[in-house]
């Protein structure tokens, strides 16, 4: 079971360069030479959206917007960019990254429930008509996981981590059919409630239904590291498992140096490399063609300081130290960045990134290490750092980025074509969200 809970779908693009990405203080561009320009087909503003737009039907996109301090599902036509529909959604106080939960042109969300907080009900809306359809069941939502996804192993159906009737602990729920009927997921599947890794008292081991794929003794493959996943199994990825892992004995909240990863493979079960302050950085699903890393290149991210319970964000009393480059398959350091201001990297071409050392737009080379002042006539996309509120709750904007000139000022019409990773190509319009509004973009002449 491709299980999602505790994981943020999101893009991790730092920066999306039409040439590349450069200092303040540069030439502002609205193109690269010898790139095409785009135009503005359509604007639609109102709000301040929260996620980037999804296409979710024929012509329809959604996405999540805040309104007079209230959070709504909001579907634009993809063509002229009018509202076909707009409704309540709910926000709860640790809500943090927020995506449209899609499948075949219905959208998963959560209806808010008045004077419960943190009690709401899962709903479906056909993009195309705005008709909606709620569950009767309650669900007190999780407290570090508040969102609806759409189910990975059955389509059609939609899964969230939270309680119902009078269960005392939170679970994995499953939502399914014409009802909406809420269920404890692992009681309605209880073939796949093992699947994947597992972690007992003197081994791991990997199980598809009753079949052990293969077993290690838990000692070889930890030695001294402790499992800490956090809620759900990890995933394999490109024929390996990254595993969070805490050193025996340690205590919350951890020393960073306590803190680590450790990477083994999918297929024997061997132990390939462990390195200890650290996390990963790769996005939590696959982007579009143009993601691009070298072969056999790893990119974690170095942090000092002290980290919560859940690992895969160090928080705030953890401070970012470095990137490392390592080889994949054998964990071998090939090189080491420090002073960056965040730890993402983005490439169109797997062999350049740009990302910002001590405040400074910087050129790096992914296989090497080495660096230089990054060019300075480029429009680079980059992360919008804005937050929303919406009722008590404090919602990052997940996936959204801005063509920004040297100056700092968003360009209103950058480069054609965009980047493909971000917002919805419909026919020639290109449609996404850009500041506070939404835009549809066809290339220019």
């Amino acid at each position: 079971m491709r299980s999602r809970l505790g994981m943020a779908t999101l893009v991790v693009l730092t920066c999306l360069s039409v040439t590349s990405c450069t200092p303040n203080g540069s030439e502002d561009r609205s193109a690269a030479s010898g790139s095409a320009t785009s135009k503005i087909a359509w604007r639609s503003a109102g709000g301040q959206p929260v996620s980037q737009i999804t296409k979710a039907g024929n012509g329809v996109g959604v996405y999540y917007m805040v309104d007079d301090s209230k959070l709504y599902l909001r579907a634009l036509d993809l063509k002229t960019g009018q509202e076909r529909w707009k409704i309540q959604a709910n926000a709860s106080s640790d809500t943090i990254y927020l995506e449209p939960a899609i499948h075949a042109g219905k959208v998963g969300y959560l209806a808010p429930q008045q004077g419960r907080p943190g009690v709401v009900r899962p709903a479906v809306v056909d993009a195309a008509t705005g008709r909606t359809t709620t569950s009767k069941t309650p669900v007190e939502i999780s407290t570090t996981n508040p969102t609806i996804y759409a189910s990975d192993d059955y389509p059609g159906t939609f899964t969230l981590y939270g309680r119902i009737g009078n269960e005392s602990k939170e679970t994995y729920l499953w939502i399914h059919g014409p009802d909406l009927q809420v269920e404890d997921y692992w009681k309605a599947h209880p073939d796949g409630e093992n699947d994947g890794l597992s972690f007992d008292k003197t081994t791991v081991s990997l199980k598809e239904g009753k079949t052990v794929k293969w077993s290690q003794p838990r000692t070889k493959l930890l030695a001294g590291a402790s499992n800490t996943s956090m809620g759900y199994n990890p995933e394999e990825h490109d024929g390996v498992y990254q595993i969070h892992v805490t050193r025996e004995g340690s205590k919350e909240p951890f020393n960073a140096n306590d803190v680590g990863l450790l990477e083994i493979s999918a297929i024997t079960g061997e132990r390939i490399w462990l390195r200890w302050g650290v996390r990963p950085m790769r996005p939590t699903v696959p982007t579009a063609d143009e993601w691009a890393t070298p072969n056999d290149i790893t990119f974690l991210c170095g942090y000092a300081g002290t980290m919560g319970k859940f690992l895969a964000d160090p928080g705030e009393q953890a401070h970012l130290t470095d990137i490392t480059a390592i080889r994949s398959s054998t964990g071998e350091e090939l090189w080491t960045l420090k002073d960056v201001d965040e730890c993402e990297l983005a490439s169109n071409d797997g062999v350049r990134a740009y990302p910002t050392v001590n405040g400074t737009r910087t050129l790096l080379d992914l296989k090497t290490g080495e660096t230089r002042p990054a060019p300075n006539n480029h429009v680079a996309w980059t992360r919008t750092r804005a937050e929303a509120r919406a009722s008590d709750a404090s919602i990052t904007r997940t996936g959204i980025y801005e063509p920004v000139g040297g100056s700092g000022k968003i360009i209103d019409t950058p480069g054609w074509p965009l980047p493909k990773e971000l917002g919805v190509i419909d026919g020639n319009l290109h449609v996404l969200v850009i500041g506070d509004e939404v835009r549809g973009y066809r290339r220019a002449g």
